[in-house]
């Protein structure tokens, strides 16, 4: 009985590092609309990764992070998003690439 329960205890700490889910709460949008603040949608998702205890600045899990941040995209960047994915590789890559379409020269 105690090694059954070494055992899941030993992969439930190995689930933790090598997945994780994500549900529950919603990530916000961002459109690339020139009314909207990048910084606070830069900064909600940083605390939305944070507190699900994701490093989302990992390249381990830069497939599943870019996908996540993808499909937050919508209007305008969600069109944007799609034609450049297959060049962008990190969360940081897509954030500066994202500031630089869509946020003025004057407020990066």
């Amino acid at each position: 009985m105690q090694q059954q329960q070494e055992m899941m205890r030993v992969m439930n700490e190995q689930r933790g590092t090598n997945d994780f889910k994500l549900d529950g709460i919603r990530l916000s949008k961002y459109t690339g609309h020139e009314s909207e603040s990048f910084r606070l949608y830069q900064e909600e998702l940083s605390q939305y990764f944070e507190a699900r205890n994701i490093d989302w600045k990992n390249e381990r899990w830069a497939t599943r992070v870019l996908a996540i941040i993808g499909s937050t995209l919508k209007g305008q960047a969600g069109q944007w998003y799609p034609a450049r994915k297959h060049e962008i590789y990190s969360a940081e890559q897509l954030l500066r690439e994202l500031a630089r379409a869509f946020v003025p020269a004057d407020l990066q």
